[in-house]
């Protein structure tokens, strides 16, 4: 049986939460998914601020020819925001990119029901609004609402139960005040929640991880089923090679996986993989 091979790239700078998104993933993946979870080697522990979503996009987008160098049939940007992913899908040949924020955006649109985005903190706000309307699902978007929580207290198990407390809050406002008919999470940090958030509500909780794999499987499929290519159809144009190579400081080359050496601040190094 041959196996799709995907890759779930932490958008961040540390491998802290490889090994339990892998195992999550894999807890639902599809017999036919081969399942990869990799981060960056350095860089922002968090993207909460938009200079730090720019820093990692030059490391994602290496990392994204990597994948595609390696015969990867996917690859998932791991931030809800999606960094570089238009970016990233104009540099690739025929592998599938979607990013957390585009699946989960899509499995509301697929129920046909009006949302609402919990993300962290004010400053995210009009950044996933704006996410939301790029997308073409404004109309569909009964609001984005912040929790107040920072992504060291989403992370930590001493505060585990404030945030809980802080989504349950923010979600049945959503649903009560704003009529949301499903809840989107708008921060990938909050995967661990959403069980016990979807037993304390009465509508679909739509989690990016799951929403994410489940959309590139899905996307793989279409294009295995009728054997689509799209090669420089998004925007016409694709960067030459050897330009792109030279734009990011990548040695040797950016086609077909030749010399993806660290370079400067190319940001090419990867972290830790779990496989």
């Amino acid at each position: 049986m041959s196996y799709d091979k995907i890759i779930y790239m932490n958008a961040i700078g540390t491998s802290i939460h490889n090994r339990t998104v892998h195992e999550y993933l894999q807890s639902i993946q599809e017999q036919s998914s081969n399942v990869e979870v990799r981060s960056l080697r350095s860089g922002p522990t968090h993207l909460g601020y938009r200079s730090y979503e720019a820093a990692v996009i030059p490391g994602l987008l290496c990392q994204a020819r990597k994948a595609e160098a390696e015969g990867a049939s996917g690859f998932i940007i791991g931030c809800f925001l999606d960094p570089g992913i238009e970016a990233a899908r104009e540099i690739s040949n025929q592998m599938v990119i979607t990013g957390a924020g585009h699946a989960s955006i899509t499995v509301a649109q697929g129920l046909d029901l009006g949302f609402s985005v919990l993300v962290l903190h004010d400053r995210t706000v009009k950044k996933a609004m704006r996410l939301v309307r790029n997308y073409g699902s404004e109309g569909q978007m009964a609001s984005v609402r912040h929790i107040g929580v920072s992504a060291t207290d989403a992370q930590s198990f001493e505060t585990r139960s404030c945030v809980l407390d802080s989504l349950v809050e923010g979600a049945e406002r959503a649903v009560r005040l704003d009529g949301a008919e499903c809840v989107i999470l708008g921060c990938t940090f909050l995967q661990s929640f959403s069980d016990d958030l979807q037993a304390a509500l009465e509508v679909p909780v739509i989690e990016p991880i799951a929403s994410s794999l489940k959309v590139a499987e899905w996307l793989i499929s279409l294009r295995s089923t009728f054997r689509w290519r799209w090669r420089g159809l998004n925007s016409g144009a694709v960067p030459p090679p050897e330009e792109l190579a030279e734009a990011f400081g990548w040695a040797g080359g950016a086609e077909k996986g030749v010399g993806f050496q660290e370079s400067g601040n190319s940001g090419c190094e990867g972290g830790e993989h779990v496989r």
